[in-house]
């Protein structure tokens, strides 16, 4: 497909009501354009019609733990996982696993293997992220993102307990 743009900030856009799981807020349209171009190509696996909303840059919406505010995440803005924790992981399972399966924001080095679960607070240079709960177990790592065939849970391939 031919290539399509916005700006980082976004377009001006109607703005509409959208539910976020339990959260209700208000999103800004992106355009028909966009939405042209999404539709056309999300139909070809899902029909259906589709557009881009953004977040208002006033916009707020309470996370679902601790008192941080999130625009569209499920459930909190950053999700961080260690490269010792995908180690372990990976020596158990009979073929490794990539990190982007976990789709984290953040990946950590030094530490030793689950560690970052027990933690409350984790400093960055000046910036300081506070732990309000662990990302919960859900079917995108048994996904593989190049072909979309779906696996095996990978605990369960490895008789990982999921409370560790």
């Amino acid at each position: 497909m031919s290539a399509v743009s916005a700006p980082l900030k976004g377009l001006p856009g109607r703005e509409s009501n959208v539910t976020i799981w339990k959260s209700q807020c208000v999103a800004i349209d992106q355009g028909d354009t966009i939405a042209a171009w999404l539709t056309e190509y999300l139909s070809r696996e899902r029909r259906g019609s589709y557009r881009l909303v953004r977040m208002p840059d006033d916009g707020v919406r309470k996370a679902l733990h601790g008192d941080g505010e999130i625009a569209f995440p499920d459930e909190s803005p950053f999700l961080m996982i260690s490269q010792s924790s995908l180690d372990d992981l990976n020596r158990r399972l009979p073929a490794p696993l990539p990190m982007n399966r976990f789709r984290p924001n953040i990946v950590l080095a030094g530490s030793k293997a689950y560690q970052e679960d027990a933690w409350s607070r984790v400093k960055i240079g000046g910036l300081e992220f506070v732990a309000t709960t662990q990302c919960g177990r859900c079917p995108i790592p048994t996904i593989d993102q190049l072909t979309g065939v779906q696996g095996k849970e990978p605990y369960d391939a490895c008789n990982i307990p999921e409370d560790r």
